[in-house]
């Protein structure tokens, strides 16, 4: 059994952030290195632990539990710690209705689209390409006129390539290589990449 409710809690103040998944033990690690990066989606927690320190939280698996029971675990203890309040927690928001429910949501639309043959599908579906392939053909169009690859010059130059820039991602990037799960994805990825492009050179070849 994998799948949990889990709490982030600031020792100095005691307020918490609650939060589930399928798998909590990496969803945990996910979060911690997301604060590391200082790329934490909820900027309220991500400002907490800038502003205090990593060494004021901990992370706690408060219990596992069966993937179907974690949503509604996780309001009841979002509910008991009252995690949404500001002087309580850093939740910014309840469990959504969506969340609570959506799986049930999911199935019976499945079970619904089922009922449609191969082709009746296609044809339902026929507009969802051609708005695809409209935004496709304007991006393309977009990128080929000269005051876009003078935007792209222009943002490359002032953001990306410039000094502080580079600065930043390279102090972010030798926190990021310090957590043993980035380090181990990079790599992977690194790895793949490299295949791939061996691979098209003896097609070359």
């Amino acid at each position: 059994m994998t799948a949990g409710v889990y709490i982030i809690r600031n020792k100095s103040n005691g307020k918490v952030y609650v939060g589930s998944s399928t798998n909590v033990v990496k969803r945990l690690k996910r979060h911690r290195s997301d604060l590391l990066r200082g790329k934490h989606p909820n900027q309220y927690l991500q400002r907490a632990f800038h502003k205090e320190g990593s060494e004021r939280f901990c992370f706690e698996v408060l219990m596992l539990c069966e993937v179907s029971e974690r949503l509604q675990l996780e309001q009841s203890y979002i509910d008991s710690f009252r995690s949404t309040l500001e002087e309580f927690g850093y939740n910014l928001i309840p469990t959504r209705v969506s969340q609570l429910y959506g799986n049930e949501i999911s199935q019976y639309q499945r079970a619904g689209w089922a009922k449609f043959s191969s082709d009746e599908r296609k044809q339902k579906a026929s507009h969802l390409n051609k708005t695809r392939e409209m935004a496709l053909k304007m991006a393309t169009a977009a990128r080929d006129t000269p005051e876009h690859r003078k935007f792209r010059k222009d943002n490359a130059v002032n953001g990306i390539a410039s000094p502080d820039t580079r600065k930043k991602n390279s102090e972010r990037l030798k926190l990021m290589w310090q957590d043993p799960e980035f380090r181990k994805a990079r790599l992977a990825g690194l790895t793949i990449g490299r295949n791939k492009t061996n691979a098209k050179r003896k097609n070359v070849l």
